[in-house]
């Protein structure tokens, strides 16, 4: 089974400005990662300025789920991807 859970990620960029972001976090057919702790590791990354690329690829690794986060800077919209990486 395939789980797709969504949400809204609200940070701040290191060069200034809050960011919204919009989020994907994909299980496999035989994970699961509970809503709650894919919270808790989005207050722990937000806490301080972090740039979206980072925060995805941490996110997926820390929660060991497929991650897409969907950003608007300035003019640009910025789409990132990130699966864990193998420890």
């Amino acid at each position: 089974m395939l789980t797709i859970h969504r949400t809204t990620i609200v940070g701040q960029c290191p060069h200034g400005g809050g960011d919204v972001y919009k989020a994907e976090f994909i299980t496999g057919k035989y994970e699961f990662v509970a809503v709650e702790r894919i919270q808790e590791e989005i207050d722990k990354l937000t806490q301080a300025p972090i740039y979206q690329e980072t925060l995805t690829q941490l996110l997926a690794n820390r929660l060991d789920c497929k991650v897409k986060t969907y950003g608007i800077h300035g003019k640009f919209e910025t789409e990132c991807e990130a699966d864990p990486e193998e420890q």
